[in-house]
């Protein structure tokens, strides 16, 4: 099994009405057409104050799970 993860961050708050736009306009169905077996995505939660100078995410983390036959994809190494 190949399990990805993938984090999104937005660098203005401001993009977020067109980030969820494109996500579900067209990241979901390009995931789901390769057919996972599992598909998870959830908004990450806010960082407390200070965070920032750490790293944090603050849009989408989803998660997929396929089968170790399945063809890697983009930005994945072979």
């Amino acid at each position: 099994m190949i399990k990805t993860i993938i984090f999104h961050h937005l660098l203005d708050m401001n993009d977020l009405p067109a980030a969820e736009r494109w996500f579900y306009r067209y990241h979901i169905p390009e995931v789901l057409r390769n057919r996972p077996l599992s598909y998870l995505s959830y908004r990450a939660a806010p960082a407390p104050p200070g965070a920032e100078a750490f790293g944090c995410f603050n849009y989408k983390i989803h998660e997929n799970l396929q089968r170790a036959t399945a063809k890697p994809g983009w930005g994945s190494s072979p």
